[in-house]
C-alpha cells in the first residue's frame, strides 16, 4: 500500500511523507533507479529538464532557489520518506529549484517511464501512487490561492 503518514505546510511548502508497505516499497525499488550522492552534489538545477522524482531512502535534500538578484536562498530541506521533484514526474517543464544533497544521500528515481511501467506491473500501486501525488499538489495549489486572495 502507498499512503502518506503527514502532509505538513513548512513555510508556504507542501512536504509529503510516504509510507510504503513492504511488498510495495519492493515493486518501486524494481522500476526505480537507486543513486547516492555525496554532501554537497548537485542532483539537478534550476532550469534543467525535469525527468523524474526523486524519493528520499536516507539523506537530506536542500532545495534552493535563485532570488531575482541572483542569490541562492533555500526554500525547504526535505528529509527521508519525502519526495522532491515530483512536477518533473509529471509535466515536462524545466525544475524550478535546484537540489543539493545536503548530508549523504540515497535515493530513489521514479522516471515517467518507470512510473509507466508500474502502471503495467501494479496498476494499484500506481493508482495510489497519482493519489498522493494529486493530493499533495492540489493541497500546495489551495495555499498559493489562499495566500494571493486580497484581504
Amino acid at each position: 500500500m502507498v499512503d502518506i503518514t503527514r502532509v505538513q505546510n513548512n513555510a508556504g511548502f507542501w512536504e509529503v511523507t510516504w509510507k510504503f508497505e513492504d511488498e510495495s516499497f519492493e515493486t518501486l525499488q524494481t522500476i526505480s533507479e537507486e543513486l547516492n550522492y555525496k554532501v554537497g552534489t548537485t542532483i539537478f538545477r534550476e532550469g534543467d529538464p525535469a525527468d523524474g522524482m526523486y524519493l528520499v531512502i536516507d539523506g537530506t535534500v536542500r532545495i534552493i532557489r535563485k532570488t531575482k538578484s541572483g542569490q541562492n536562498r533555500e526554500i525547504n530541506t526535505i528529509r527521508e520518506g519525502q519526495s522532491f521533484g515530483e512536477l518533473g514526474l509529471l509535466i515536462e517543464r524545466p525544475r524550478h529549484a535546484s537540489a543539493v544533497a545536503g548530508s549523504d544521500l540515497t535515493c530513489l528515481k521514479i522516471t515517467r517511464s518507470a512510473l509507466d511501467l508500474l502502471h503495467k506491473s501494479a496498476p494499484d500501486m500506481a493508482y495510489m501512487m497519482y493519489q498522493v501525488l494529486a493530493r499533495s499538489l492540489a493541497e500546495q495549489l489551495l495555499h498559493t490561492e489562499e495566500i494571493q486572495q486580497p484581504d
